[in-house]
């Protein structure tokens, strides 16, 4: 197997050329469900419905589950579309499939946005997040849990009696 080389093709096809369990981790966020058009015929993301997307999805991840070891982890980040003013719950439906096909959900992550695209819509909130899944193969995996230092102190409490109800 080349080590350091990039291959560009169908992920599904380059995936079944690979050895068994010879992937220590994958993290990938596919294309989301009916937003964009790549140009490439049999493209993931431009099926007829959230049920046959969830499908294909699947399909590349069942070949991502014989490729990758015992010890390694699958991170996936997908996001929610809306049809008819209503989410289409894909990134539950994707996890429940994922879980059903034997994947292990370790954590459901949010990804906050805190500068994501204003929307146009009056009737619901803007989404500023996207879902991130952390999936293993078993009970058993490589893991290291990672601290981030603390970025910003708050504001010490105030003593002064006026400041009473104040937000701090």
């Amino acid at each position: 197997m080349k080590v350091d080389y990039i291959e560009q093709g169908d992920c599904l096809e380059l995936m079944k050329q690979l050895p068994d369990e010879c992937i220590d981790m994958v993290i990938t966020s596919p294309p989301y469900f009916n937003l964009r058009d790549y140009g490439v015929s049999g493209q993931i993301g431009l099926e007829k419905d959230v049920d046959s997307y969830i499908d294909n999805l699947i399909a590349v991840f069942n070949e991502v589950y014989r490729i990758l070891k015992n010890t390694g982890s699958c991170w996936v980040n997908i996001d929610d579309v809306y049809s008819e003013q209503s989410l289409l719950c894909i990134p539950d439906r994707f996890k429940i499939k994922m879980v059903e096909n034997g994947w292990i959900c370790r954590n459901e992550i949010i990804w906050h946005k805190p500068n994501a695209m204003p929307s146009s819509a009056k009737t619901r909130f803007n989404n500023d997040f996207e879902k991130m899944f952390f999936f293993t193969k078993k009970k058993k995996y490589f893991f290291q849990t990672q601290y981030e230092p603390l970025k910003s102190v708050l504001p010490k409490k105030s003593t002064n009696r006026k400041s009473k109800g104040s937000i701090l």
